[in-house]
């Protein structure tokens, strides 16, 4: 609507000049103008104007020069004009305007963004420059627009949103129906690279929508969006503007790359989460609804996906699924995997039927086969009783083959089978917690872990305590799968307070002794000789055999030796005093042998490299 509310116009011989208080459109509102014609000098004209307001955007102070400037009492013309703000070059456009039917029709050509930006706040964001065209055509009833964009570059200054050589088109058509607007828009962006924290995309994109605008409501009926390299998603949206918020809104996706999906949008969250790289191909299907203020349905599908974390220790190949998810309603979810792979350990195929209600989700008797053996869930649960995840399962490890498992990880042989069982075991606040005891059967003897937790698993920070507890392990087993020496007997220990970082020792108080008992107790000679090239050159004084030369194996009453890590040292005692040192074997018969330790205090990285040295054959100490 147009509306003078007062004008005054003077005509001398160089000049007209004509004020107009307000003039009100739907694309903008314009106060305190005043034009001044020099009828007498080629249609030259001026426009001042004290205050423009479009949207959000807000400018004062405006001088408009034109020159061809036509002014009649239904139209005003400006097809070459020169806009000035303060000192700053000045922007070229060109415009007209119809009263009676109210149409504009405006065009800037060539604008540079720099310049556009000195006009007033909200005009451009984080100091865009480049250049630009702009040509609106907007009526009462229609309106049309293009914009056109090149080499656009931007930074904001706290370097979250950046863009750089973006070249872009964005042009757009809407009609007046009722007291509202449908409209529809199409924009392609074929150059450049933005950045908007934490995701960064190169050009490459393409988008259309359409949907209708009124006082209350945005409702963006259609809107499809095409990703290069990655794959297109259709949604809709709608979108109160009173409250400034969505009310409902539902997407569905083409066929996506996993592997473009997951490096692009996944990764990048993911890495603020501090949770290591994921890995991924194959192909996804996704599609959501939002409604009532919360998420109502969801599905993931996967199509011969494969996943890997950054780490190394869980890959998972040849996938599919299909898990739908509703917020009120069971649903049946389905994911087969062709294979697998645990750290070094193969894993075959296997299936997970789950139950998905809300924020809950159950599995029960899932197997996955390991080597000969198996892994096996009994029963899983996961809910979110507030915003944090919280699982429980149960299950465990059976009959897997020791020296299949050692030619797998690349170590020694072991001999037997391992079996575990795992009672119960929750995951809450980041932290992943054992109920009762997991019980490990191996060496013919058995190691007991209580008290477990790892605190943040998914981290680089992880960490591990626990309290371990081993009883009549076979000594003989033991030192041929390491290639120590040879012992035979039974040995108990206790590792407490076990606190490990990155699966590296930070603190732990243990001890390891011969078991009690009636069985048969050896040492060999090469057993000596290792335990003593782990202390040190001084080691081998220590041993005080009789007689020595003579015999390779001798008998022993008691072996057993402490390590208390504390500060990266480790403080080491044995299972008796003997002056100012410490028995670590104590002999029996004929020949006998005693091993006794002096250095009270070692460096445990140091003490690591020894044993390492030893294990491998590469440090021995001569015992004469």
């Amino acid at each position: 609507m147009l509306a003078m509310l007062a004008a005054a116009l003077s005509v001398h011989a160089q000049s007209i000049s004509l004020s107009v208080d307000t003039i009100h459109h739907p694309a903008f509102d314009a106060e305190g103008i005043r034009v001044d014609i020099n009828p007498f000098d080629h249609g030259i004209g001026d426009i001042f104007i004290k205050r423009l307001r479009s949207s959000s955007t807000e400018v004062h102070d405006l001088h408009l020069h034109c020159d061809g400037f036509r002014l009649s009492d239904n139209h005003i013309e400006c097809p070459q004009g020169l806009l000035h703000s303060g000192k700053q070059p000045p922007i070229k456009l060109s415009f007209s305007y119809v009263f009676s039917s109210r149409v504009l029709n405006f065009t800037l050509r060539d604008v540079d963004l720099a310049h556009l930006q000195t006009l007033g706040s909200g005009i451009l964001p984080y100091g865009a420059s480049g250049r630009a065209d702009l040509t609106l055509v907007a009526g009462s009833n229609h309106a049309d627009l293009k914009l056109v964009l090149r080499g656009v570059a931007f930074n904001s200054p706290d370097g979250n949103h950046a863009g750089d050589g973006i070249a872009a088109q964005l042009t757009a058509v809407a009609d007046r129906h009722g007291d509202g607007w449908a409209w529809q828009a199409r924009l392609e962006w074929p150059q450049g690279e933005l950045y908007w924290a934490p995701w960064y995309r190169k050009a490459g994109i393409r988008g259309e929508a359409s949907g209708t605008l009124n006082s209350r409501t945005l409702d963006i009926s259609l809107f499809r969006l095409t990703l290069d390299k990655v794959g297109s998603v259709t949604a809709a949206l709608n979108w109160d503007r009173l409250l400034g918020k969505p009310m409902r809104w539902g997407f569905v996706t083409d066929e996506i790359d996993l592997s473009s999906a997951v490096d692009e949008w996944v990764q990048p969250w993911l890495d603020q989460l501090a949770i290591p790289k994921l890995h991924a191909s194959g192909h996804t299907r996704l599609s959501g609804e939002w409604a009532d203020g919360r998420l109502q349905s969801f599905f993931v599908g996967l199509e011969n996906a494969t996943l890997a974390d950054g780490n190394g220790y869980l890959e998972f190949s040849a996938i599919n699924a299909s898990v739908p998810w509703l917020w009120n309603a069971d649903t049946r979810a389905e994911i087969a995997v062709g294979a697998g792979r645990w750290g070094e350990l193969p894993l075959g195929g296997f299936n997970i039927p789950a139950t998905l209600h809300g924020d809950n989700v159950r599995m029960q008797d899932v197997s996955i086969p390991l080597l000969d053996g198996r892994l096996y869930v009994d029963r899983f649960h996961a809910t979110r009783p507030e915003a944090d995840w919280r699982w429980n399962f149960s299950g465990g490890i059976e009959a897997v083959s020791l020296p299949k498992i050692s030619a797998a990880l690349k170590i020694p042989p072991l001999s037997g089978t391992l079996t575990a069982r795992v009672p119960d075991a929750t995951y809450e606040r980041s932290i992943f917690s054992l109920g009762g005891a997991m019980v490990i059967d191996v060496f013919d003897g058995r190691i007991t872990a209580r008290n477990l937790q790892v605190i943040e698993p998914m981290s680089r920070r992880q960490r591990f305590l626990a309290n371990v507890e081993m009883r009549r392990l076979d000594l003989g087993m033991l030192t041929r799968t390491f290639s120590f020496g040879s012992i035979t007997g039974r040995l108990d220990g206790e590792v407490k307070s076990l606190e490990l970082q990155g699966w590296k020792p930070l603190s732990f108080d243990a001890r390891f002794a011969s078991s009690p008992g009636d069985y048969p107790r050896t040492i060999s000679r090469g057993a000596l000789q290792d335990i003593s090239a782990i202390g040190g050159a001084a080691g081998a004084a220590a041993v005080k055999a009789s007689p020595v030369s003579f015999f390779n194996t001798f008998g022993y009453d008691r072996i057993g030796i402490g390590c208390k890590l504390k500060d990266k040292v480790c403080t080491l005692e044995g299972i008796e005093p003997d002056g100012k040192g410490y028995v670590l074997v104590k002999g029996s018969g004929i020949p006998a042998v005693k091993m006794i330790g002096y250095n009270r205090n070692i460096d445990w990285n140091l003490l690591v490299t020894r044993i390492q040295a030893v294990i491998a054959g590469k440090s021995k100490a001569v015992i004469e």
